[in-house]
């Protein structure tokens, strides 16, 4: 295309596996490509994915965008991952920020759970989309991340069928598990299951003293990090992540013999939960606190586009909470080998709807577990929610009134 392709995700997260799945995939056809086309990959944006911030040039302190008609952005074709998480603010701002002639290529999930901010963008697109049967709606089929029997229980959740859902939980082979975790005493079982799963190969070592080699060590360490995750439908409350991060990190120092009182300790797992422009850490970006080779703690990042790893002494962090446990919403655009989804046992609770269940599991790629009584599950599988917006309509009246062909 005509002035190169960018590649942009909603958070910083997201970019950072925009990159690496880029990367991957760049690999993988090397391998395979006659010489004659691989070199060709040698200019695809794969270590170049951004933020959407970053790729219209926000400003924190104009408040504003730096693209827009007078300054667009370059590229012949902006592809957005996670586009699910896009509001109708910034869909606003990238349509303004394009060239005349340039493509927007959103790929996303339309399923998951609405944007924090207004609207729900993804969603209204496919439907006027998929109800017209235009060409530029592409579905897949077929999916390449997750085992089978886990396809098999999000599409059931998906459509929001309970009697598939109890199937497919059935069927899945041990794949995918349920809990009934209706009280106090069911869940401080499973917190202590959970914990002892994460402590039972010991804290993370020191790393080496070579920068190179601490640097790699850093990096497999931080990887590692999405073997596995709790998830949350709630942040507050006894059901929520703030507690169980509270349970956790009190049973990971008791096994590793770190004092009570110590704020800091190898192994500790943190995300940052307001922007800083200045340490260039951002909402969503998960640090993992090591000591290094000189016995010092600091806290190890993946550096923004993906290239390599970058470590803050912990008094330099902006605003973060611990992340053993995450809400539901803060996991979108990630994925790990194991997850497990806890729900509220209220099943009169307003925050369970069928997109919420949907992005919990959808996390997993390997294997899954589901601590909620049966009760909030099924409340869950029955009730969609829908924002009340005007894009869906004001979209479908464009491309009804508009000239056939």
């Amino acid at each position: 295309a005509r002035g190169g392709i960018a590649v942009a995700a909603p958070t910083g997260k997201a970019a950072q596996r925009l990159v690496q799945s880029l990367r991957d995939e760049g690999e993988r056809l090397r391998g395979v490509l006659p010489p004659a086309w691989a070199q060709h990959l040698d200019a695809l944006p794969i270590a170049n994915a951004l933020t959407v911030h970053r790729l219209l040039g926000w400003s924190p302190s104009r408040n504003r965008y730096a693209r827009g008609p007078e300054d667009p952005v370059a590229a012949g074709v902006v592809v957005v991952d996670e586009a699910s998480m896009l509001d109708l603010h910034q869909l606003r701002a990238l349509l303004a920020a394009l060239r005349p002639g340039a493509i927007l290529v959103l790929v996303g999930d339309a399923d998951q759970l609405d944007p924090v901010g207004a609207g729900s963008v993804l969603m209204d697109l496919v439907a006027v989309l998929e109800a017209r049967d235009a060409p530029a709606l592409v579905r897949l089929r077929h999916s390449f991340r997750s085992v089978a029997p886990l396809v098999r229980l999000n599409e059931a959740v998906r459509i929001g069928d309970p009697a598939a859902f109890e199937a497919a939980l059935a069927g899945s082979e041990g794949v995918a598990k349920a809990h009934a975790v209706e009280d106090a005493a069911a869940l401080a079982r499973r917190l202590r299951d959970w914990s002892q799963s994460l402590s039972a190969d010991g804290p993370p070592p020191p790393l080496p003293e070579a920068p190179d080699a601490a640097a790699k060590a850093a990096t497999q360490a931080l990887n590692s990090l999405s073997g596995r995750q709790l998830l949350c439908a709630l942040r507050d409350g006894p059901f929520g992540a703030e507690a169980a991060n509270e349970v956790i990190e009190r049973r990971l120092r008791q096994a590793w013999g770190v004092p009570a009182d110590a704020a800091w300790y190898p192994g500790r797992v943190v995300m940052v939960t307001r922007n800083d422009y200045g340490a260039r850490l951002f909402n969503g970006d998960v640090g993992l606190c090591l000591r290094d080779a000189d016995a010092r703690l600091r806290v190890w990042f993946a550096a923004a586009g993906g290239e390599g790893v970058r470590a803050l002494p912990p008094a330099a962090l902006p605003a973060h909470a611990p992340a053993f446990a995450i809400t539901i919403h803060k996991a979108q655009g990630s994925e790990y080998g194991h997850v497990a989804v806890m729900l509220p046992p209220d099943p009169e609770h307003r925050i369970l709807s069928r997109q919420l269940l949907y992005t919990g599991l959808s996390r997993a790629k390997r294997s899954v577990e589901l601590w909620a009584p049966a009760a909030s599950t099924l409340a869950a599988l029955s009730r969609r929610m829908t924002r009340a917006g005007g894009l869906g309509p004001r979209l479908a009246a464009r491309m009804d009134d508009a000239p056939a062909g």
